[in-house]
């Protein structure tokens, strides 16, 4: 083959065909198939033909299903009209007859109502052929003279023909505007009235014939799903500029049964939540306004006595040190900015901003008390008209729970329906351990997203979620932090509630109680004794003379019934005096078990200690045993070939290198020794005996010779120990090795972290001793996140991804075993973060 000058190009030549022009059709049955796709459901269908409504300006949709009715095309009809724009000759050909899965790249605002289009091309009209065989649709367009009648007949769509050879049918009438009598039958009654607007108006009306799932609508409670799914797409929120829809439905089950949509009340709902919370986006700021009811405080009150309690609660009578917080995602919250995506946008790398968003969260509680029942109650007076007792207030609030998103006032699906969890309560409330987390179904509230500002949250083709792009990640990621950044809130307004006004608790209270309940059953007894003796007597005198004056038959009866239900009385109060004595033993056993609870508290968290430092180290003892296994298995091949070969300058050859295996055993051998050390001050029998700590000694046995050392040398880590004086206290050695670990151990994830991340170009762990028993440990690393600095040392608090945040508790309350403390200093690094540890022996020093 001649090769060509670089200077040369090569040319090919194709002959085309161009003898018969053939056009590229497609077969009618691809219309089916994209409604399949892009449809995933009847709800979703509808929900599509009343954003066609509201972006035909429309105020009110009539939907009317009657699945009884035979019709000329089937079993069962779908009525759908709205008092929006209707609909041109143009419009009918070029728009709704132009079938279209391409998003609309110009989003006019509509020509009556300013709204942005919510609707795409195409979808609308499949949602008429996913939901029935037949079509007659009738409109007129605002401002034009004339009505039209289309009719499309979507089962021709599945026979074996051409998508060209199928045509919908026209007819046109011309109208006198004047005479708006002629269209009263489709203004139904208050349902549809006509939106007139300079003298003129329109409207649409979809007659869908022949239902395709009729059994979808025949199902018992189809009008609760319609009431919660189908009606709860627009926003009940915030009502204005929206959309009002009413159903009228009919099947086996109901008959003409109206439901409509209706706004909640948001001032009623933050009556009747616990708490509420408000947050805004705009990146990189998230914003969190919280407010905490008197109710939750009255619920953290409890039954117990408390010191120093208010009479009357007010709103957030608990000082919040920031009511407001602002937070930057990218500098004061190192979960999001760890797992947040990005995007490229105009040639720059960032993070993929989902455009700024709002949202609002109610916080309930339905537990069965006194107090609560009472709280209901006086809410159900406020608004007689919807609500009758403290039952029909619960019953709302549990119709109404979950966190739904909507976008220009109609929901995402299925964002917020009772079986998706997309905020991860659940996984909060477990992790979390507590009550007071927010929940699936104590939550109400919602998030609005928009057009314009969130163009970039594209929602997935048959309408069920986003698409997943790190758009749509981080939209979810944000919003999930939100309702971890809730809980952690609540968390804190309770141990600042407990702090505040703690719990009166006297050591001999459980004495003074048995005391009284003791005397109080004693004074009943003999009450009650004295009380039956009188009965008695009472019922044996009718029959003496001194009830002479009773002649009268009646009167004698009352006194022989009075004497015995004073005796029943007295029967049953005595039952009463048994459960006081029933309940000074269960207050005797309570004490018993609150003893025993305080002695096992101290091992168990010891235990857990160890536990968390032997699972760090089994994976270097695993990787020492594998290691052992293959050197063993090494010297037994050599030794077998060693005897095979009679060959000495061979055997001795094959003698050295199993010498050398030993060796290598030996060595690993010791490491593993080593670490078994490590943790053998740690095993029970050592742990519970005090002694004397050098901690200078110990400091230098953990981070510059045992195993520590090594794992840090492996890894990168320069530790720096400083010793301004020698120290020595009296504790358990076991606690001593548990506490420097977990410091450690910590450290070691973050620095890893940061430094894989390129955000840090060193790992340094330091740790320092001073003469007034203070031991400080920082590293170089970023500090801690402000979002978690004021809550460090309690338990499920963690920032890692897997992380059980036990740690810091451990440590925290290994050291108050030994009368010692640890905290976070003041001091911050070039980061602008706390990052100093201070640990203060000075009560155990010798």
């Amino acid at each position: 083959m001649m090769k060509l000058d670089q200077n040369e190009k090569e040319e090919v030549f194709i002959t085309t065909a161009d003898f018969e022009e053939l056009p590229i059709n497609a077969m009618a049955r691809v219309v089916i198939q994209l409604g399949e796709q892009l449809i995933e459901n009847e709800v979703v269908a509808l929900l599509e033909i009343i954003k066609n409504s509201y972006d035909a300006d429309a105020k009110h949709v009539f939907i009317e299903i009657n699945t009884l009715t035979l019709t000329n095309r089937g079993q069962g009809y779908i009525k759908i009209t709205d008092n929006g724009n209707g609909m041109n000759r143009e419009q009918i050909s070029n728009g709704f007859l132009l079938i279209s899965t391409i998003n609309k790249t110009e989003k006019l605002r509509s020509i009556r109502h300013d709204r942005v289009p919510l609707g795409e091309k195409g979808v609308g009209r499949l949602s008429t052929q996913r939901l029935a065989s037949f079509l007659n649709l009738r409109t007129k367009g605002w401002k034009h003279n004339y009505e039209y009648l289309l009719s499309i007949d979507w089962s021709r769509f599945n026979e074996n023909v051409t998508l060209g050879s199928v045509s919908a049918q026209l007819n046109t009438n011309e109208i006198n505007i004047k005479n708006m009598k002629d269209f009263d039958d489709i203004h139904i009654k208050s349902y549809v009235p006509k939106q007139v607007d300079d003298g003129d108006f329109g409207f649409t009306q979809l007659n869908l014939l022949g239902l395709n799932n009729i059994s979808f609508w025949n199902q018992e409670g189809i009008d609760k799903i319609l009431g919660n799914e189908v009606l709860r797409l627009v926003s009940p929120f915030k009502k204005n500029d929206s959309i009002d829809i009413t159903i009228e439905l009919t099947n086996e089950h109901v008959s003409n049964k109206i439901i409509k949509t209706e706004a909640i009340d948001e001032d009623f709902l933050e009556n009747a939540s616990m708490y509420k919370i408000k947050f805004d986006f705009n990146y990189p700021f998230l914003t969190m306004d919280y407010s905490f009811k008197p109710m939750f405080y009255k619920k953290l009150e409890g039954k117990e006595p408390r010191k120093n309690l208010p009479r009357n609660y007010e709103e957030n009578h608990i000082p919040i040190s920031d009511k407001s917080k602002v937070i930057n995602i990218l500098e004061d919250n190192d979960k999001l900015r760890r797992i947040l995506k990005k995007s490229i946008l105009e040639n720059k790398v960032d993070f993929a901003n989902p455009g700024k968003f709002h949202g609002v969260l109610f916080n309930y509680n339905y537990a069965v008390e006194q107090q609560l029942n009472e709280f209901y109650t006086a809410l159900a007076r406020e608004v007689p008209n919807l609500f009758e007792n403290d039952k029909e207030v619960k019953e709302f609030l549990k119709s109404n729970a979950g966190v739904k998103i909507y976008r220009d006032k109609f929901r995402v699906l299925p964002y917020g329906n009772e079986e998706s969890d997309w905020l991860g309560l659940t996984k909060i409330s477990q992790s979390a351990g507590s009550y007071l987390a927010p929940k699936v179904a104590n939550t109400i509230g919602y998030v609005e997203i928009n057009s314009l500002d969130n163009a970039q949250l594209k929602e997935m083709t048959n309408r069920q979620g986003f698409i997943l792009d790190a758009y749509g990640e981080n939209f979810l990621a944000i919003c999930r932090e939100v309702a971890f950044l809730v809980y952690r809130e609540v968390r804190r307004q309770a141990d600042e509630f407990g702090k505040q006004y703690p719990r009166i608790s006297a050591p001999n209270a459980h004495e003074e109680a048995n005391e009284i309940i003791s005397k109080t059953s004693l004074d009943v007894k003999d009450m009650l004794s004295q009380t039956k003796k009188i009965a008695s007597k009472l019922t044996e005198e009718k029959y003496k003379n001194q009830l002479s004056l009773f002649d009268a038959e009646e009167k004698e009866e009352i006194i022989n019934q009075a004497g015995e239900s004073l005796i029943k009385i007295v029967e049953k109060t005595i039952n009463i005096t048994s459960n006081l004595e029933k309940a000074s033993e269960e207050i005797k056993a309570a004490k018993r078990l609150y003893e025993y609870s305080q002695e096992e508290m101290a091992p168990l968290l010891e235990l857990s200690a160890l536990g968390i430092i032997a699972e760090a180290l089994t994976h270097e003892m695993n990787k020492s045993i594998t290691n052992t296994r293959f050197r063993a298995q090494s010297i037994q091949k050599y030794m077998v070939s060693g005897l095979k070969d009679a060959n000495n300058e061979k055997i001795m050859e094959l003698l050295k290198k199993s010498h050398g295996e030993a060796r290598l055993i030996e060595a690993e051998s010791n490491s593993i020794d080593r670490q078994v050390r490590h943790l053998a001050p740690g095993f029970r029998k050592r742990r519970r005996t005090n002694e004397k700590v050098n901690l200078n000694k110990e400091l230098n046995n953990i981070y510059k010779q045992g195993v520590i050392a090594e794992r840090a040398e492996r890894n990168g880590i320069e530790i720096r120990l400083i010793q301004d004086a020698e120290v020595i206290v009296e504790s358990s050695l076991g606690l001593v090795i548990q506490v420097f670990d977990n410091l450690y151990i910590n450290s070691e994830y973050w620095l890893q972290y940061f430094y894989v991340a390129k955000e840090i170009d060193k790992k340094v762990f330091n740790i320092q001793l001073t003469s007034k028993g203070l031991v400080r440990v920082w590293d170089s690393g970023l500090g801690i996140d402000p979002i978690i600095e004021d809550r460090l040392f309690l338990p499920f608090e963690t920032q890692k991804n897997e992380g059980r945040g036990l740690g810091l508790y451990i440590v925290s309350s290994i050291l108050e075993i030994s009368g010692s403390t640890i905290r976070l200093l003041p001091e911050k690094n070039m980061h602008n973060r706390r990052f100093i540890f201070e640990i203060d022996f000075s009560k155990a020093m010798l």
